[in-house]
């Protein structure tokens, strides 16, 4: 039960890391939300994915041409 208790532990922080978290190896492995940054030596979010970033924004070309109502 113990071993469940840590496995378990070990896998909720891999879900919940942050690109900036991840090593070369792992960073390449998860390009789809992560690049590594050669400057730096450092994975960092490409902003693809909900962690991280500006989640407020919102891409014009989305909002109905003739919208006048504050979206929510």
């Amino acid at each position: 039960m113990k071993k469940i208790f840590i496995l378990n532990f070990l896998l909720i922080n891999i879900i919940y890391a942050e690109c900036s978290d991840l090593d070369f190896d792992l960073c390449n492995q998860y390009s789809q939300f992560c690049e590594w940054d050669e400057e730096t030596n450092q994975c960092q979010d490409i902003g693809g994915g909900s962690g991280g970033g500006n989640n407020s924004y919102i891409e014009p070309s989305c909002i109905p041409f003739n919208q006048t109502d504050p979206i929510p």
